[in-house]
């Protein structure tokens, strides 16, 4: 499942799945839209996190 949510700065990030690390925090992989920029970030910088509920 990937979803999306636009940013404050215009930019939109599709997430693609969540998966729990071995210290116990979700992490998020996301691609900016239109590029090929993609990378993991912590759900604690996630301010809405309802798109981002598939496991990989």
């Amino acid at each position: 499942m990937t979803d999306s949510h636009e940013t404050g700065n215009g930019s939109k990030p599709w997430y693609h799945c969540v998966v729990l690390n071995t210290y116990g925090h979700d992490g998020t992989h996301a691609r900016v839209a239109g590029t090929n920029t993609s990378g993991w970030m912590s759900n604690d910088n996630l301010t809405d996190r309802s798109g981002a509920s598939a496991r990989c």
